[in-house]
């Protein structure tokens, strides 16, 4: 695999989404159909895209139903442990 270049500028920046008792939530990722060309998927033929980590690397793969969207708060005792990782 060839050696990641960090672009000079970043084309998007995102601000952390958190809950109302501001645990951290995440960052939402927003890529148009010529960035998901470039990294290999067809946004003609796929509708899901699966977003996940491997060996510390983000992955991005033609998906398979309907994307997963919950509103809910993180169940309890994961804000506890996300404060302890910061």
């Amino acid at each position: 695999m060839p050696p990641h270049e960090e672009p000079e500028e970043p084309v998007t920046s995102v601000r952390e989404n958190r809950c109302r008792d501001s645990t951290p939530l995440g960052i939402g990722i927003a890529l148009t159909g010529t960035d998901l060309v470039q990294l290999g998927i067809d946004p003609v033929d796929t509708d899901v895209v699966d977003v996940y980590i491997e060996d510390g690397e983000l992955r991005l793969v033609p998906g398979e139903g309907e994307p997963v969207i919950s509103e809910s708060p993180p169940p309890e005792g994961v804000k506890n442990e996300w404060l302890r990782r910061e």
